[in-house]
């Protein structure tokens, strides 16, 4: 059987398991600049073409001595004397022939950020190593006024330092760690509440109790507190409330059954009587001044930041951002967690619409804009 997947992906399998598809895409579109191709420059550029890098440039005027065939892989005895700049330019194209544009520039890094500082434009990324502290203090100029993202770096024997100098870089396809499941427990999204009283506990024989979803344990345990203390369902449960909603829980039990659903709802039952807050550090994105007020230079990013912020101001209820729709893990037959998935799967087919018709309308403003 042929194999579907293309040399392109066969080949760089690696990354794009690490930072996906457009983060690949927007490296091979990349145009690279190296100011110096000394050991820690070829070194940083060797990690870009590797994994391929659409476009570099190597600005260096100096000639390859006895000195570069000590410490740098890229150049040999035999090109003693040859320019270090197209010497290491095509040994690293070599490395990787997908790099299609490769550019030495035989001039002074010096000199040319003296000469024509606004070169920087030219690229997406500059990395700059061994210059004089005026040059660098002219080169982060012009890279901060033309938001050009730049590393300075240099080697002192086994010592070196490193200083990167970034616009404001916001990631939108991040895969953050231990992210806890959003199902709203204390107050259910229609559908899980729609799902949760399909089941009627006392009608199912044990077998089938054991499996009930713990999900839907702990949004009955929920609706048993609120029924048992008559608190209104738009009520939203606090930590004081752990003893009557643990109890309201208990009181599911049937004797005699040991399924490990209610073994999981008592681990989780603490999602319950937390209240649900947005995290600060997506608060601060949505109280930023660039989410609230969009102007021609609004970067997707945004645009992405000032949906969700329209979004919890009027389907949120001011509240509640979108559900992200992960689901905990569960020991369940397929079936039960197929209709659980489909609940969220429904939700979200109605709650991101109005997400993307927000970043669509806004996107195509800027654009329109921008081609103008």
């Amino acid at each position: 059987m042929a194999s579907s997947v293309s040399d392109h992906d066969a080949k760089y399998d690696r990354q794009l398991r690490l930072w996906g598809a457009d983060g690949q895409a927007k490296l091979e579109k990349s145009h690279f600049c190296l100011l110096g191709a000394g050991p820690e420059g070829t070194e940083t550029l060797k990690n870009l073409v590797l994994p391929g890098v659409g476009r570099f440039t190597i600005v260096d005027n100096a000639k390859v001595t006895e000195r570069d065939l000590a410490n740098n892989f890229f150049v040999t005895e035999a090109e003693l004397g040859k320019n270090r700049a197209e010497v290491v330019a095509a040994w690293l194209h070599e490395i990787n022939p997908d790099v299609k544009h490769v550019d030495p520039l035989v001039k002074s890094p010096i000199e040319l950020i003296e000469l024509n500082p606004d070169f920087v434009t030219n690229y997406t990324f500059i990395v700059a190593t061994d210059l004089p502290e005026r040059s660098f203090l002219r080169l982060a100029e012009s890279c901060f006024a033309h938001k050009i993202p730049l590393v300075i770096t240099r080697v002192y024997g086994w010592m070196s330092y490193l200083r990167m100098q970034l616009p404001s870089y916001p990631v939108i396809e991040s895969k953050p760690d231990n992210v806890i499941p959003d199902l709203r427990l204390s107050v259910p999204f229609a559908e899980l509440k729609a799902y949760a009283d399909s089941y009627d506990l006392a009608s199912l024989d044990d077998h089938k109790f054991s499996h009930v979803p713990f999900v839907v344990l702990l949004v009955k345990a929920v609706q048993g507190w609120r029924k048992a203390n008559n608190i209104a369902e738009d009520v939203i449960p606090t930590p004081k409330d752990k003893v009557g909603i643990t109890s309201a829980l208990n009181d599911l039990k049937r004797r005699g059954v040991a399924g490990l659903n209610f073994t999981e709802a008592s681990k989780f039952a603490l999602r319950t009587w937390v209240p649900y807050r947005v995290p600060d550090e997506v608060e601060a994105l949505l109280n930023d001044d660039r989410a609230q007020h969009l102007t021609r230079e609004t970067s997707d990013f945004w645009i992405a930041v000032h949906a969700m912020r329209q979004y919890r101001s009027c389907e949120g209820q001011g509240r509640y951002l979108p559900l992200i729709g992960q689901i905990p893990d569960m020991k369940l037959n397929q079936s039960p967690l197929w209709k659980l998935r489909m609940c969220t799967t429904t939700n979200l087919n109605k709650t991101w619409p109005h997400c993307m018709d927000t970043y669509k309308r806004h996107w195509r403003s800027s654009a329109a804009t921008q081609n103008r």
